[in-house]
């Protein structure tokens, strides 16, 4: 009878084990997913990546159609860090578009860029840092180290200038 007592109290120690170790590593992948979201986002490179595609510039710039503009006015009205400024050629006038609510998108596009059709425009993405405290890598990288609030230190500057 000691036998068998002992032998399923080694059973059950055995399968404690096996289950401690299949939650261990569990987490361990969790964790590793986890780390490879954030390193995803963190990269610059990776954000830029959405916008570079098509035709480049030597400024950095690229050609894009009047659909870029109007997509990321869409993309603007979603984000509050992404402000959009459209130069028109022919009236002069500059159009920026930020997500406050005081403009709407239907408006520019049905009195600035309706009659656009055909037209070319230039796209330029610039990346500010407003606010935080940041260290910046050998590489160029800008890690964001402390940021004051909920605040996101980062504003996107797109222009679009009409060709």
């Amino acid at each position: 009878m000691e036998n068998v007592a002992d032998a399923l109290k080694m059973a059950f120690g055995i399968f404690m084990f096996v289950i401690c170790l299949s939650v261990a590593l569990a987490m361990l992948g969790r964790t590793k997913d986890t780390a490879d979201t954030i390193l995803w986002y963190s990269d610059k490179e990776h954000y830029i990546e959405d916008w570079n595609t098509g035709e480049q510039l030597k400024d950095g710039s690229r050609i894009v159609g009047r659909d870029a503009v109007i997509s990321a006015l869409y993309k603007a009205q979603k984000n509050l860090t992404v402000t959009v400024r459209i130069k028109l050629k022919g009236s002069g006038t500059t159009i920026e578009y930020r997500n406050s609510g005081d403009k709407k998108i239907e408006d520019i596009i049905k009195n600035n860029l309706q009659s656009k059709q055909d037209s070319i425009f230039t796209e330029k993405v610039e990346e500010v840092t407003v606010a935080g405290v940041y260290k910046i890598a050998d590489d160029g990288t800008k890690i964001t180290v402390f940021t004051e609030g909920n605040l996101n230190p980062q504003r996107v500057y797109i222009t679009y200038t009409e060709q």
